[in-house]
């Protein structure tokens, strides 16, 4: 009779533990502060200056003249995703002249709610926490050649490479797991990576360049280009 007792002490005291106390771990959790790792010094070298009064711009050599002089463009993007996401904001730029480097990053929203990734679905059903909706945030870094001619059109082709994270967005009636404030929080749902195929063309008028691209393979979308070339 003694050890049946003993056997059933632990699920007694697991039943006692309320949604209260459950939700306050998964806080202090959360929030409990990483290991600090040890930081190196580093010591920022010194170079001695080689300046002179007798030096003039044509002592250059026209090598050097030569790299001090590579154009290059820059400006914003807005991306239109095909599939039922935010649209994304971001910076382009092209550094070359015939044959252009292009490099471009853009993201969408991000989550405004306290994220926590120490808890599951089945906890918050557990909990009878209420799921609101999903949030999906997408961000975006191209790389890719342009290709410019004597016409005003220029047209760039290269890879997308992008990152879609998906939360649940849960109402907390207990206001434990959110902001103070808030009545929302949200988990981990999804996080799915992929490359795209990018084209696009750009239209060049006295030094502003405006443009349309297209992604395509995984996660289509349009992308418009405005900026403005030095």
């Amino acid at each position: 009779m003694i050890r049946l007792l003993f056997l059933l002490l632990p699920l007694t005291l697991h039943a006692q533990v309320s949604p209260i106390d459950e939700k306050l771990l998964k806080v202090e959790e959360q929030n409990r502060p990483k290991e600090q790792q040890d930081q190196t010094s580093y010591q920022r070298p010194q170079f001695q200056s080689h300046w002179s009064p007798w030096w003039r711009p044509w002592h250059q050599t026209p090598y050097e003249r030569e790299t001090q002089s590579i154009p290059f463009s820059i400006g914003g993007q807005l991306g239109f995703p095909l599939h039922i996401q935010p649209p994304l904001f971001g910076l382009y730029t092209t550094i070359g002249d015939q044959r252009a480097l292009y490099l471009s990053a853009a993201t969408s929203k991000q989550n405004p709610h306290n994220h926590y990734t120490n808890i599951t679905r089945a906890q918050v059903i557990e909990w009878g926490d209420t799921i609101q909706y999903t949030h999906n945030q997408r961000t975006d870094f191209a790389i890719g050649i342009t290709i410019r001619q004597e016409s005003p059109l220029s047209h760039t082709l290269g890879f997308n490479l992008f990152t879609l994270n998906q939360d649940l967005i849960i109402k907390d009636p207990l206001n434990i797991l959110p902001y103070p404030g808030e009545d929302l929080y949200s988990i981990d749902l999804n996080k799915r990576q992929g490359v795209n195929i990018l084209y696009g063309f750009m239209y060049h008028y006295n030094g502003i360049e405006m443009g349309m691209q297209c992604l395509f393979l995984n996660r289509p979308a349009l992308q418009a280009t405005v900026g403005i070339q030095l």
